[in-house]
């Protein structure tokens, strides 16, 4: 970091130098794990596993710590790289289809379990249930035969490259602002296991060396040799449930037998090669600007109604950020389907958009930093998305398709809903589902928009009237506003802006959200209960909610008061009890759909303890309300938000939200922020507090049963 290295050198042996030595140190011991010919084979269960797992490990010896220094090894890391990814890409294909072979399934080659002196090939795989462990070991290991035995196809590997130094250019691009975290891994992968250590200028111009100089034929021989003959283990984790007989070892070895036996074909798919956007709209125009001094920003007012904000920053070279709100959301839809509300946002993009499946359009992106997500909520509906500045344009065509031409799939609709409900099937076994149910009871008295959906309220979700419902939330441009910040240059921007946005067709009707019942219960409550549980333990929560005006003081002070607690119960709670890892402290102001507050307090224990710390946790927030904090904690948080707030003007993503605050809520968040964190005192946190303590408490516990 931005740190004086003498003197920060000088306080390391200052702080330690009087730390003895070790008198006869422990030396470091390297567990070697023994080769194996013949297959290992482990079965474990747990009463409070909610889903199945199937691990298969080829392993052979790690790549010695002092090999490492060497070009190859560097080399061979960017080809495990490639093949990892192209993998998974066909892992993720299987998932999409109407009848998946399981519910999630993935591959990767590094440490063998936890054991750095082998590595491994490893597939794992989520079946959807006891029954299902059988088809999903055959799906992995058909596929990782196909790879092994055929390779990848060019096509495969021409989008692998392409993705692979889109992200090498980009933390080219961004070497100026490259964060320190970064850097401190690196030493750290470099120390601890001699992990190649080089500038980004280096590694940039060695990838663009022999990137195109190695050829396919070269990666599909390497593949052959991730996977050795012998070597092999097998593992299965399950729920343990009363009447439900697990395969045996013996059993679980023979299913993967089987599947070895099974001969595979080639890989094939369609590659599509056409513009993402087929026939160009006829441009808008954008009809009045004006500019904004305080937050650096220009809007625009499109000739369809759009608003348009844009601001031009340097923080990243290589970053542009959007993101569109417009008010109404799963408010403004009819409240009779709850069951497709619920969903609504998670399945609008199954399909894809335009003429790409979700499958075809990352084929299509191949190459390009760029995202666009659509997305519906409970009061707006919207999109965020970001992108390099060359790829501006295929941005906004992307919003232009998910506007006019979102696309259907019911084969991958049946596969999400199939793979939700496999996952759904054990979720009682975990003691927080209860804990959730009750929480959503106590507070939002269990209203049909955040009820948890059931094996058989997903039965009920319509897809055509899903799509349907998302082409009316986005029928109307005139009424969203879109924010841009990055690096963006307007000679470009202007025209992109009028023919992919200001060409959208206007939608005369004006919308807002509405009041469909879900807020907070004015009310005490309080309930403490009993669940069985294989792992003992007591969580506490304690919700204090009220009136509140939603201002930027009252968000300011609300921030403040949570982290003066989080001081106070770490001192408490964690350090002079004992009695938890740490306490969540969460206050938060809302506007939607009134003004009001939530403050919680949060924490797991024993149930020996819990009503202590409780009364230990009240009686915090009662000192705070009636004393004020302690100054030098207060001037902690103080110092800390306004060091924070340093980093955030200059991150793009903070000046997102900045902006779309004013936009939306009428809270300027920039220009007051300073003045009021200057003129927070002892006296006024308490005050505050006061307004917090006097609000409703919903207290949940639960406990486990004796």
């Amino acid at each position: 970091g931005d740190v004086d290295v003498d003197a920060i050198e000088a306080r390391i042996k200052e702080m330690f130098a009087d730390i003895p030595a070790p008198v006869n140190p422990a030396e470091r011991t390297q567990f070697m794990i023994e080769d194996n010919e013949e297959p290992i084979v482990a079965i474990a269960s747990d009463p409070e596993l909610t889903s199945y797992q199937v691990m298969m490990f080829h392993k052979q010896d790690a790549t010695p710590d002092s090999l490492k220094n060497d070009v190859s090894y560097w080399l061979s890391q960017y080809v495990i790289s490639l093949v990892t990814s192209m993998q998974n890409d066909r892992l993720q294909e299987l998932t999409q289809k109407s009848n998946p072979p399981f519910v999630y399934g993935y591959s990767y080659y590094d440490d063998y379990y936890v054991a750095p002196t082998k590595d491994a090939w490893t597939s794992v795989v989520i079946p959807k249930d006891a029954e299902g462990i059988e088809e999903a070991i055959a799906a992995m290991v058909a596929e990782t035969k196909r790879m092994q035995q055929y390779g990848f196809t060019a096509s495969e590997y021409e989008r692998a490259k392409a993705d692979f130094m889109k992200n090498i250019e980009s933390a080219y691009n961004e070497r100026n602002n490259t964060e320190n975290s970064k850097y401190v891994d690196a030493c750290l992968d470099h120390f601890i296991s001699n992990e190649p250590m080089m500038d980004i200028e280096t590694e940039y111009m060695l990838y663009q060396q022999i990137i195109p100089s190695l050829p396919l034929e070269a990666i599909n021989s390497i593949v052959k040799e991730i996977i050795p003959q012998n070597n092999f283990v097998m593992t299965l984790l399950a729920p343990e449930k009363e009447g439900e007989v697990l395969p045996t070892e013996e059993e679980l070895l023979a299913m993967y037998n089987n599947a070895m036996a099974v001969e595979v074909e080639p890989y094939v798919e369609e590659v599509f090669d056409g513009p993402i956007v087929a026939e160009l709209p006829k441009p808008g125009k954008i009809k009045n600007e004006v500019v904004d001094e305080v937050f650096g920003t220009t809007e625009w007012t499109l000739s369809n109604g759009m608003k348009v904000i844009y601001k031009q920053t340097d923080f990243k070279e290589d970053e542009i950020r959007m993101s569109a709100y417009s008010p109404g959301g799963l408010t403004a839809l009819p409240q009779d389907d709850p069951y497709t509300l619920q969903v609504l946002g998670n399945i609008i993009t199954l399909g894809g958009v335009g003429e790409f499946s979700a499958i075809d359009l990352p084929k299509v992106l191949a190459g390009k930093k760029v995202s666009v997500s659509p997305d519906i909520s409970i009061y707006a509906e919207g999109m965020s998305g970001s992108c390099s500045p060359k790829d501006l344009e295929t941005m906004l065509q992307l919003v232009y398709l998910y506007f006019t031409a979102p696309r259907a799939d019911e084969e991958a609709f049946a596969s999400e809903m199939q793979r939700t409900k496999a996952m759904l099937k054990n979720m009682e076994l975990n003691p927080m589902i209860t804990l959730s149910d009750s929480l959503n009871k106590v507070m939002y008295n269990n209203h049909p928009l955040v009820k948890r959906m059931t094996i058989e309220d997903y039965d009920k979700v319509d897809y055509a009237k899903a799509m349907e419902m998302y082409k009316d939330r986005f029928s109307d441009p005139n009424n969203f506003t879109f924010t841009f910040v990055g690096n963006i240059d307007v000679e470009t921007f202007k025209p992109l802006v009028e023919q992919y946005l200001a060409s959208l067709k206007k939608n005369k009707r004006k919308e807002n959200w509405k009041n469909v019942g879900l807020e907070l219960t004015n009310e005490d409550y309080v309930t403490h209960y009993q669940r069985e549980m294989k792992d003992p333990k007591t969580s506490v929560y304690m919700i204090y909610n009220g009136d509140m005006e939603y201002n930027l003081y009252n968000q300011v002070y609300m921030s403040v008061l949570s982290d003066v607690l989080d001081i106070v119960y770490t001192k408490t709670i964690r350090e002079e009890q004992g009695g938890t890892y740490g306490v969540g402290v969460m206050g938060s102001t809302n506007n939607r759909p009134d003004d009001d507050f939530r403050f919680l307090i949060a924490f797991d224990t024993n149930d020996e303890v819990y009503a202590t710390l409780m009364d230990i946790a009240k009686a915090g927030l009662k000192d705070v309300a009636e004393n004020g904090p302690r100054q030098e904690d207060l001037s902690k948080v103080l110092e800390n938000k306004l060091k924070k707030r340093t980093e955030q003007l200059q991150e793009n993503r903070f000046w997102i939200s900045a902006i779309e605050s004013q936009t939306r809520d009428n809270i300027d968040i920039i220009s007051e922020y300073e003045n009021i964190i200057k003129g927070v005192t002892v006296e006024s946190v308490a005050e505050f507090a006061k307004q917090v303590l006097n609000g409703n408490l919903k207290e949940v516990v639960q406990l486990p049963a004796k």
